[in-house]
């Protein structure tokens, strides 16, 4: 049986817990003033953290994921995704002043010594739509574009 305590100041869930054994599964850490997490804990060792944008919308700008157990992926200037001795993730967002996400990138390790590395960039019409995106290390999964625009007829 899980349990979930709450915030009583703020309503926000602080942690899911098994009810009889005490176990955390998942544990906040820190959170912002206006409730976003900061930092979490996956089952006690994994460590989840996130940033957001400075532009006062509050978007997400990275996750970084990493572990207290030695998993690791290749360090800084190893030519692999360089995310440390401890990291599993590394995601970063990037969006225009209107909310549409421009950029995303991931690094995280596929194996010893190799890791997995996506970068895209995002495109849209004057009517901020989705219409395409390029990257390198992403499988493109054939979303079709918007329909086009009616023409006008005279």
């Amino acid at each position: 049986m899980l349990q979930t305590p709450y915030d009583p100041a703020t309503g926000y869930a602080t942690e899911v817990k098994h009810a009889e054994k005490g176990l955390s599964y998942w544990k906040v850490d820190v959170r912002a003033d206006d409730g976003q997490l900061v930092r979490d804990t996956l089952n006690g060792v994994i460590s989840v953290n996130q940033s957001y944008s400075g532009d006062g919308m509050g978007r997400l700008a990275r996750i970084n994921i990493s572990s207290g157990l030695g998993l690791s992926m290749p360090a800084v200037g190893s030519g692999a995704a360089g995310l440390g001795a401890t990291g599993l993730l590394n995601q970063t967002f990037g969006f225009d002043s209107v909310g549409n996400l421009l950029t995303r990138s991931l690094s995280a390790p596929t194996g010893v010594g190799t890791a997995r590395n996506e970068s895209e960039n995002f495109t849209y019409d004057f009517l901020d739509r989705f219409v395409g995106h390029t990257g390198s290390g992403v499988t493109d999964i054939g979303a079709p574009g918007p329909p086009p625009l009616p023409t006008a007829t005279t």
